[in-house]
């Protein structure tokens, strides 16, 4: 397991859990993506709709990438059970060198908001 820390005084970026077909799953704030122009990755997010709460990008800075997709993926549940979570999974593509910053926030409203997610993606050809 990677655990963030510090060097030299310094911050070291937070880790990246991913799955084994390579998508990142709930990324802590702080973290930083590396991607090369044209790549796409996927973010996997724990979400439980049936809260009222939802992931949505509240802020795409610097025009490194875009949105391809956005999709709700209910957990398995027992028949006649209700509520259960699942996963959100954004496709975010690279279409632009250089860095730029995106954050996601899991909210019901602008005025309710539960999470957020920071994260700093840099584009290399």
């Amino acid at each position: 397991m990677a655990l963030a820390g510090c060097v030299d005084g310094q911050s070291l970026p937070a880790p990246l859990e991913r799955t084994d077909a390579g998508a990142i799953r709930d990324p802590v704030s702080g973290a930083e993506i590396d991607m090369r122009l044209g790549e796409t990755v996927d973010l996997l997010l724990t979400s439980n709709p049936t809260t009222g709460y939802f992931w949505y990008v509240t802020r795409n800075e610097g025009g490194t990438v875009v949105s391809v997709s956005d999709t709700y993926t209910a957990d398995p549940a027992p028949e006649g059970l209700v509520g259960s979570g699942g996963v959100q999974l954004f496709i975010f593509e690279a279409v632009a060198i250089g860095d730029g910053d995106l954050t996601l926030s899991y909210q019901r409203s602008e005025d309710d908001v539960a999470d957020t997610i920071d994260l700093r993606i840099t584009v290399s050809q």
